[in-house]
């Protein structure tokens, strides 16, 4: 094990380790909280360091600098930027890779770098900005690479998306998939063959000019590690495994913020408010009428053809606008309470409570969870026909599609480069790896219809939380309309977006004739006869429009009245509690549905119309609300809403659990290891298997030291001690105490291990 514990030219830098206990409890709870991979226990936290996940994170220019500094030896001891910037051009130039970061470009990688624990040296940071090293400009600059990361970078790693020769072949994009098709039936099932089993071939005929193998290395087609050991190109493995294909060579240049565009932040806003305003219609439906599942859990076309033909659209249109409200979690699978009337005893596809407050919320907070939850989930409807699986089912869930929406914020807040995938490449390689052209075409069409492209996405890119989300939206929204415009024919202009009460009351008196950022609304005596059934007054009606206008029109006053006359609405009374219903059919349901949810509750029927009991208002308004029946009090009495409660279910668990206190635990076990006195007394040496491995255990709770003799991976014995910070039973990661760096054991490389002797 290298110690980094100087510089090149004998100034200190301090070990990995030391670096990481230089900084603050919080820094290092952040750093654990983006890795999320905390091992069950949440102690160790060089073991989530030294986890690969971090480089998932990385931009291309990132992965090159890192690339570069292992090249340079950083990971055996300090470099300066100069070592790097020399073996950085030695990659690019074997690459092929004309476009190239500057030395800025370079500086600001290191920074992201150590923000990730990848990077350390005088300087850099884990809760800082770019790092600014002594002595001047980027040349200057010392740094070091953890040990550990060498071996992520190896060139036999099945993860090439992590090295800068990922893009080496040198054949073009458009004439690849070509090449790869007209290769005889033997190569070709070579390609097949390397792609099924991580990338690399091992043959002593690579130095035969006429073996299948020579040939595929002379076409570029395979990459020469040494002499003995062959690698199938990363761009030839892209199109032999169907996923993204960089430009040869690559784009190394960090990538640029796209330049505003008022134009198209107007077009987005426009698609956004659409899609809300469908979303809205959506719930609002299936509040009412809940999705009945298939037995395998999704949602047939059947129950989809219904949907649209209660809302007039197409079913292609419900399947999507079903789809979004899954990824937003806006419903789910479950028992609604209460069920729906129609119940048939199962679960459904139901509005969630977060899908509730989605309908009760402005837009600039509907839209600020609908992006938030889109980019989270990983649903793919589009694959249904690939996998023979119905929407909503489990089996076209994607962890590739939920990192690629994640992404697609940063995508399109980004300056475009020659395509879309050339885009995913530069900003993340990991991704870029595991998606399909076809996955990124869905996704960014979803996007559109979100409203994304623009500003809003610079916003999402920008912050995870939903309420500093819907503030930077809210900038981008024109502001609700606080005035609606009655026309004479009984139209209601809304000139833009409306609040959530407005658009509320709106539903309930009138028809919506056309929508987008401004819409109309028609008022009839139908749509006033369903407000005033569903227990709206005309007082109510008219301080609604009297709210938003200057004046009602006298003959929509009347219209108003006249609905009211004709309808009757039910009233609940305290003398002994009475219910009047509008018509005999209305009290017929209430009589049945008490009789089957509250059997108990006394109501006698002295008209068709009227029921009476002797509980008070209170008593009656729980037992028939419990069972579906919607009352309002007003006035010590109550108004009947005679149509059902919406349904609801629980929301959905979270798909990434908070994880911080379990973050916090590990930075507290780490310190308590750090503190620990040095080992005094004397020492026992166990060597059995079972012994070893539990004392190992033994010390990785308790968090003191042991001395570790084990054989390394090149064959050399080696005497150390050591902290436990983590142990499965196929490996043991620990922290040198002498050097400072990270290790990673299997058990039966352990010779020996020295534990303290507990005091008499």
């Amino acid at each position: 094990m290298t110690t980094n514990a100087s510089s090149p030219d004998g100034g200190g830098v301090p070990s990995f380790v030391d670096w990481l206990t230089d900084h603050g409890d919080a820094a290092l709870v952040d750093l654990l909280h983006r890795l999320r991979v905390l091992h069950p226990g949440g102690r160790d936290i060089i073991g989530a360091v030294a986890d690969p996940h971090a480089l998932r994170h990385l931009r291309a220019v990132d992965l090159a600098l890192l690339h570069a500094a292992v090249e340079a030896g950083g990971h055996e001891a300090p470099v300066t930027g100069a070592d790097v910037t020399a073996a950085l051009t030695t990659l690019l130039d074997d690459t092929g890779c004309t476009r190239r970061p500057d030395p800025a470009d370079l500086r600001d990688a290191a920074g992201v770098l150590a923000r990730w624990a990848l990077l350390y040296g005088p300087g850099f940071r884990l809760d800082g900005p770019t790092a600014e090293a002594a002595g001047g400009g980027w040349d200057d600059v010392v740094l070091a690479v953890p040990a550990h990361v060498a071996r992520l970078l190896d060139p036999t790693t099945d993860h090439l998306w992590r090295r800068v020769d990922v893009h080496r072949c040198p054949v073009p994009t458009a004439e690849l998939p070509a090449l790869v098709a007209d290769l005889p039936t033997r190569q070709r099932r070579l390609l097949d063959t390397l792609h099924a089993s991580g990338g690399i071939g091992r043959s002593s005929s690579l130095g035969d000019p006429d073996s299948p193998l020579s040939g595929l290395l002379r076409l570029g087609v395979l990459d020469r590690v040494d002499d003995e050991t062959a690698r199938l190109s990363g761009r030839v493995s892209a199109v032999v495994g169907g996923t993204l294909v960089s430009e040869p060579g690559g784009d190394l240049r960090p990538p640029r913020p796209a330049d505003p565009d008022p134009r198209r932040d107007a077009a987005s806003v426009a698609a956004a408010v659409e899609t809300l305003r469908r979303l809205v219609d959506l719930l609002t439906d299936l509040g009412r009428s809940p999705l009945s599942p298939l037995a395998a859990g999704g949602v047939g076309p059947r129950e989809l053809t219904k949907v649209a033909r209660r809302l007039d659209v197409t079913v292609d249109d419900v399947a999507e606008d079903v789809a979004l409200c899954r990824h937003a979690g806006f419903i789910a699978c479950d028992h609604p309470t209460p069920a729906p009337v129609d119940d048939h005893g199962g679960p459904y596809w139901a509005v969630t409570a977060r899908g509730a407050e989605f309908l009760d919320a402005p837009l600039d907070l509907r839209w600020a969870m609908l992006l938030r939850g889109w980019t989270t989930s990983p649903h793919a409807p589009w694959l249904a026909d690939r996998r023979g699986a119905r929407l909503l089912q489990p089996e076209l869930d994607d962890a590739a599609v939920a990192g690629l929406r994640r992404l697609v914020p940063d995508l399109l807040a980004t300056a475009p480069a020659d395509t879309p995938a050339a885009t995913v490449w530069r900003l993340r390689p990991a991704q870029a790896a595991v998606t399909r052209p076809g996955d990124l075409d869905a996704v960014l069409a979803e996007a559109d219809r979100l409203g994304l492209p623009g500003a809003a996405a610079a916003a999402v890119a920008a912050t995870d939380d939903v309420g500093e989300l819907a503030a930077a939206l809210r900038k981008i929204l024109p502001p609700p309309v606080t005035t609606l415009i009655i026309q004479a024919d009984h139209t209601i202009l809304a000139p833009g977006p409306l609040t959530p009460e407005a658009e509320t009351w709106l539903r309930r008196i009138a028809d919506r004739e056309s929508s987008g950022m401004a819409s109309v609304w028609r008022v009839t005596p139908e749509s006033l006869a369903r407000a005033v059934r569903a227990g709206d007054t005309a007082a109510d009606i008219e301080g609604f429009l009297s709210s938003y206008t200057r004046e009602i029109p006298q003959a929509l006053r009347y219209m108003i009245t006249d609905a009211a006359r004709a309808a009757a609405t039910a009233t609940v009374g305290t003398a002994s509690s009475y219910i009047v219903g509008p018509d005999a059919a209305t009290v017929d349901g209430v009589v049945s549905t008490a009789a089957t949810v509250s059997p108990g509750l006394p109501l006698r029927r002295l008209a068709p119309t009227v029921l009476v009991s002797p509980l008070q208002v209170s008593a009656v308004v729980e037992a028939l609300e419990s069972a579906g029946v919607r009352l309002t009090l007003e006035d010590g009495g109550a108004r009947v809403t005679t149509g059902p409660a919406p349904s609801r279910v629980p929301d959905p668990p979270s798909p990434v659990p908070d994880g911080r206190a379990e973050a916090a635990a590990a930075v507290e076990a780490f310190r308590r290891a750090r503190a620990a006195a040095p080992v005094d007394g004397d020492l026992r040496t166990v060597r059995e298997p079972r012994e070893v491995m539990a004392a190992l255990r033994e010390a990785y709770v308790a968090g003191h030291r042991v001395r570790l003799a084990y054989v390394d991976a090149t064959g050399t014995a080696t005497r150390d001690w050591v902290s436990v910070v983590t142990m499965t039973p196929s490996s043991i990661v620990a922290v040198s105490e002498t050097g400072g760096g990270s290790l990673s054991v299997q058990p039966h490389r352990i010779a020996s291990v020295q534990v303290p002797v507990p005091p008499a």
